[in-house]
């Protein structure tokens, strides 16, 4: 499992991870969004969901990144994202994890 872990961190860039808070004016606003570029193989489902427990650090969002379906050889880059309406959280931070380990920490940036 380690050696698959250290496949992984080397397809996620974190360049192509983004969190930021809009809070533009608007019906579902302040929002909260966390868009990344990961690379999976044909027919996998990946997609982030908030990690329960969260840490102790409330300033940091952990989020969990769960890939589904079997592994193949034929690869392709996908779009992960996590979204929250109606923010009215304090973040700084976001934490990406996969299988326990960290991928990415993201700084969390403001729209207005």
């Amino acid at each position: 499992m380690i050696i698959f872990f250290m496949y992984l961190i080397f397809l996620v860039n974190g360049d192509e991870w983004n969190a930021w808070v809009n809070i533009m004016p608007g019906p579902a606003n302040p929002s909260f969004h966390v868009v990344g570029k990961i690379e999976i193989s044909k027919g996998q489902k990946a997609v982030l969901k908030a990690a329960i427990p969260q840490g102790i650090n409330h300033k940091e969002l952990i989020l969990n990144l769960i890939i589904n379906g079997d592994k193949k050889t034929c690869k392709e880059r996908v779009t992960v994202r996590y979204d929250r309406h109606n923010y009215t959280g304090n973040y700084k931070t976001v934490l990406i994890r996969y299988s326990n380990g960290q991928l990415a920490r993201i700084k969390v940036e403001t729209i207005n």
